[in-house]
């Protein structure tokens, strides 16, 4: 039994088709970048970025509009409200530093008065109602005292006065009193010489 005929093959190499090229790819889509998210509560939203400030131009140094040697400035007063110093003024400021002021009582004067009008105080020939033993005993406790020059310049003047009888011996009394009140530390010697004052015996109480 025959078998069943084989197609004839064919010596010809069958025909090959090439691939087909790939599909050229699509351009790139341009995509906006997303928004901003929404801004939290209580913060405010960030502002936009800026592009950096232009340049500024070059700065030119300013010029004075005056020239030479500047002879008052602008808010100086003028010279008629400045007050020239008057012949008055200029003659009481001179007479004030020309007057010579009063001179101090010299402490070798006033030492020397105190003690002459003192030994004449108590002097056993003047006449008091003190024994000369008495005078004699009040007179060394003044001369022991430390006094100061103002002191016997005050109570000198007190004691000329009264000797000299130009005042009485109850008022050389109150100058003296008032004089141990005025300074401290004085009551004992000062005392001596309101007790010579007052039993002074010249004839005028």
């Amino acid at each position: 039994m025959l078998s069943p005929a084989l197609p004839f093959a064919s010596s010809t190499p069958a025909r090959r088709t090439p691939p087909s090229a790939a599909p050229p790819a699509a351009p790139p889509s341009k995509t906006h970048p997303p928004p901003p998210p929404p801004p939290r509560s209580g913060v405010p939203p960030s502002p936009p970025a800026t592009s950096a400030p232009p340049s500024r131009p070059p700065l030119i140094p300013a010029k004075s509009h005056q020239s030479g040697t500047i002879e008052s400035h602008w808010n100086d007063l003028p010279t008629s409200f400045l007050s020239a110093p008057t012949s008055r003024n200029v003659s009481t400021t001179a007479s004030r530093s020309t007057t010579p002021l009063p001179p101090e009582p010299s402490s070798s004067s006033s030492t020397e008065d105190f003690s002459r009008l003192l030994a004449r105080l108590f002097d056993p020939s003047t006449a008091s109602t003190l024994g000369v033993k008495e005078k004699s005993q009040l007179h060394e406790r003044i001369l022991k005292a430390s006094i100061t020059e103002a002191q016997k310049a005050e109570l000198a003047g007190v004691l000329e006065k009264v000797l000299e009888r130009e005042e009485t011996a109850a008022w050389g009394r109150e100058r003296v009193v008032e004089f141990v009140v005025r300074n401290n530390g004085v009551a004992g010697w000062a005392g001596a010489v309101r007790r010579g004052v007052e039993c002074l015996c010249l004839g005028q109480d």
